[in-house]
């Protein structure tokens, strides 16, 4: 069994020493140091190593992330909930300061309409807006080739949340932590402008 799946492996181009690999099944994730008939070694990103069955890549599921490396592209895929709370309709003078902001002089250009008080566009709909150009103008974030989304979800008991799921074009661990951070940090900072408040639960003692 073990030498049949050492062919499929190797044939298939499954996987290779050096790829990051996580196993769930065996709380695994890691380089592949090793590949024998019988077994991979994985030394995990503790520093600890965990020797896995070789048939187990054919049969449980595993995630390869070699593609991602290859293909030059890393997903952010996260969202900040908001109050709903603090959505309103915004008037003239709120549009004005919106409209002023660095990022949006393009929106601004393309769809002056919206910032019309007539519109009668919400604090949301115009940071939801201000996201996109935000992030169109980093040059850490592909803009073809791969999805580029900013989008509101479902409403929860914990708010709403406005998820961003773009891809980073530095696939490093520390850049693309580094990128994600830069991303939500600023736009946590901004959200007073647009008067709108991240959802936080309050803990009673």
């Amino acid at each position: 069994l073990g030498l049949i799946t050492s062919l499929q492996l190797t044939f298939q181009n499954i996987i290779q020493v050096g790829d990051w690999v996580t196993l769930p099944q065996y709380n695994t994730d890691g380089d592949i140091q090793k590949i024998t008939i019988s077994v991979v070694v994985i030394r995990n990103f503790d520093n600890t190593y965990t020797t896995v069955p070789t048939s187990a890549f054919l049969t449980t599921g595993v995630k390869n992330w070699r593609p991602m490396f290859e293909l030059g592209g890393r997903r952010i895929k996260r969202a900040i909930s908001l109050d709903m709370d603090t959505i309103k309709i915004c008037d003239q003078n709120e549009l004005d300061i919106i409209k002023k902001m660095s990022y949006m002089s393009r929106l601004v250009k393309e769809k002056s309409q919206l910032f019309s008080a007539e519109s009668q566009a919400t604090n949301l709909s115009m940071f939801r807006h201000y996201v996109t150009q935000y992030l169109e103008s980093n040059q850490n974030i592909h803009k073809e080739g791969f999805t580029f989304l900013v989008r509101a979800l479902d409403p929860t008991p914990n708010g709403i949340p406005i998820e961003v799921y773009v891809f980073t074009n530095d696939t490093g661990w520390v850049n693309y932590e580094e990128i994600q951070a830069d991303i939500f940090e600023h736009l946590l900072g901004i959200l007073p402008i647009f008067k709108l408040r991240a959802f936080q639960s309050i803990l009673r003692s």
